[in-house]
């Protein structure tokens, strides 16, 4: 049976948002060619709520379905709209 390889993230929320499955420590492991999609769904963030989080991967702007690395900086915000 071939296990598959896991990799490691730092995952940072900002905003409102509040992770009840991100350790303490902000690292989580997901499995290779996993993407942030997957992460969202590895932390437990309700489907119907993944479309209204913006997500950063080393600083830069990515969709859901971008491709993580080892030791990428994902940063997750939740955008707050009033007036």
């Amino acid at each position: 049976m071939e296990r598959s390889s896991q990799i490691k993230v730092e995952v940072e929320c900002t905003g409102l948002l509040h992770i009840e499955g991100l350790g303490k420590n902000g690292y989580v492991e997901v499995k290779e060619g996993a993407t942030i999609e997957d992460l969202l769904q590895r932390l437990n963030v309700a489907r119907d709520h993944q479309k209204f989080v913006t997500t950063f991967i080393n600083g830069e702007e990515k969709s859901r379905f971008t491709s993580l690395h080892e030791n990428d900086k994902v940063t997750l915000l939740l955008p707050i709209g009033g007036g």
